[in-house]
């Protein structure tokens, strides 16, 4: 190379760092403000000062606010805060601003399994970073998870269920016990009310009560036979105070003349 292609060459790579200079120097500002942000956040988060570290997330966002990494770090901030619906949120931005973004898509599994939308967690999320990347290890830890509680919530069900099926099978218990001890004076009840009923419908008509006792009365009581010419004591005795409340009669209403 010659004297002349040197001092070219010279120039151009001047040149060229010119422009880098010039490049950094005019995204300089926001950038460095922005990275201040973030590393202030990324320390609050570890720290596990989740408020603080949202702040700094926010502040970060609002001078870069399509940054993906940004809306990743807050969406693990509010769900470590228990704000799951703010988490699936940001999990969702990630994921519309770069659908290529791998670790969007387990923000989002982890948001909605937090939710308890197992099945979408699996599916729209985990699912889908392994999709993009097979060997993604957080991905595969989510999925074990969602597995996990899918298995709990099925065992929970089931035994509510049985809880629920025993406890109808005591009451159902209890009810016909009570039932078989209440019966028989429901039934004595309705025996003398149908009895009562059959009598005032009968009274003065069939006389069948009095028929009843009468054939008792005379089953029991034993005919005397007598002879035409004797005379009852009894009849005798009864005609003799016959006449002497007569004549007590007769004197007291003379008596109150």
């Amino acid at each position: 190379m010659n004297g002349k292609e040197e001092s070219v060459a010279a120039n151009n790579e001047y040149k060229s760092d010119d422009v880098k200079v010039s490049i950094t120097n005019e995204k300089e500002d926001w950038e460095i403000q922005r990275d201040q942000f973030k590393a202030e956040a990324d320390d609050a988060f570890r720290s596990k000062q989740y408020t603080k570290a949202v702040k700094h997330y926010t502040d970060a966002i609002g001078i870069d606010p399509e940054n993906v990494v940004l809306f990743s770090n807050r969406s693990a901030s509010y769900l470590a805060r228990g704000e799951k619906s703010r988490s699936l949120h940001d999990a969702q931005a990630c994921v519309r601003f770069d659908p290529k973004f791998v670790k969007g898509y387990t923000r989002l599994g982890a948001a909605l399994m937090s939710l308890g939308r197992l099945s979408d967690a699996r599916k729209i999320g985990y699912g889908k970073a392994l999709e993009l990347d097979p060997k993604c290890h957080a991905a595969k830890d989510g999925i074990d998870k969602v597995s996990k509680m899918e298995r709990a919530k099925i065992e929970s069900e089931r035994e509510l269920a049985r809880a629920a099926s025993e406890t109808q099978r005591k009451i159902h218990s209890d009810d016909k016990a009570e039932t078989s001890t209440s019966l028989p004076c429901v039934i004595n009840r309705s025996e003398v009310s149908e009895t009562t009923k059959h009598v005032e419908e009968n009274n003065g008509t069939d006389d069948l009560l009095d028929d009843f006792f009468a054939d008792v009365e005379s089953a029991e009581t034993p005919k005397i036979e007598k002879n035409a010419n004797q005379s009852d004591p009894a009849v005798e005795k009864s005609k003799t105070n016959s006449g002497s409340q007569g004549d007590a009669s007769v004197e007291d209403e003379n008596s109150k003349i």
